[in-house]
């Protein structure tokens, strides 16, 4: 246990350690970070010093002042890039950013702007319809891999030679039409050649056994050659739910599914003959009553 010198209250030691933790791994921001700091001095000035203690306050200490130091020189980097110019701010607004992999860093800022518009009601036009283009052709795993945006048959905007040399730079010929923030169609252009559908495979880490395995009936086609083609679908409940001003989808569609994808009006799924079970190799195993009970 570790206590202060002027007051009865006792801080267990865990929280203490809890405390450096949180320190950690917080983002602050200068102002906010600064008024922490000072309020964990002025509470660490209060602790018995033991040497045990004494190792903690170094630790935080130093975690303290890597963060002040992490944060000024992020501002300084942001003062140079004249961010005030860069996005047209004024006096009295505030200016949103992140920093970490731009994956978490847009869908992080684009949920905030989301979010901002409905509480403002910042919408400006009753209908405001817009197409999103230039999607990427990949994005990277957490274990450092390509996997696919869309598809991996969508035609890409780059040529064969820089799919292969620099995969994340990659554009694909995708769309999608947006109404008042709601999807309500997509599509895009496919692969029509075999070297460039060769080249997605092998920026995916496809190797060619397992491509032939999986997709001979494409890569055979691709060999006796393919028109450029393409195609756009809509969504028309989703349409008709804007249209409606309904909230879900749900609301517009004449027989919706539960959300376990049951049918309320035909009973949905419906038991099966164990005769027919039996025809497509298929054998059903009872749940566990007690596995039911939860």
């Amino acid at each position: 246990m570790v206590s202060f010198k002027s007051s009865s209250i006792q801080i267990p030691q865990k929280h203490l350690q809890l405390q450096i933790k949180h320190v950690q791994n917080m983002t602050l921001s200068s102002k906010y970070l600064q008024a922490q700091q000072k309020i964990l001095k002025a509470v660490l000035l209060h602790f018995v010093y033991q040497e045990q203690v004494h190792c903690h306050v170094a630790k935080l200490m130093n975690t303290l002042n890597s963060l002040e130091f992490m944060v000024r020189k992020a501002w300084l980097i942001l003062k140079s890039m004249n961010l005030k110019k860069r996005v047209g701010a004024e006096n009295g607004d505030i200016v949103f950013f992140g920093a970490d992999k731009a994956k978490v860093v847009n869908d992080a800022i684009g949920a905030l702007r989301i979010k901002i518009g409905h509480d403002m009601n910042m919408s400006t036009t009753e209908w405001a319809p817009l197409w999103v283009v230039d999607f990427p052709m990949f994005e990277e795993t957490d274990d450092g891999k390509w996997t696919s945006v869309h598809h991996p048959f969508t035609l890409p905007k780059s040529s064969v030679e820089e799919v292969k040399s620099n995969p994340g730079a990659a554009l694909s010929v995708a769309y999608d039409m947006v109404l008042n923030g709601t999807e309500i169609g997509g599509g895009s252009l496919r692969i029509y050649t075999l070297e460039m559908q060769k080249a997605i495979f092998e920026a995916l880490g496809i190797g060619e056994e397992e491509a032939e395995e999986k997709f001979s009936f494409l890569l055979n086609a691709l060999k006796f050659g393919a028109p450029p083609h393409g195609g756009l679908a809509f969504g028309l409940d989703r349409l008709v739910m804007l249209m409606t001003g309904s909230s879900s989808i749900r609301d517009v569609i004449a027989f919706p599914k539960t959300k376990t994808a049951e049918c309320p009006l035909t009973q949905a799924p419906a038991p099966v003959e164990p005769n027919q079970l039996r025809d497509l190799g298929i054998r059903l195993r009872e749940k566990p009553k007690a596995e039911e009970a939860k």
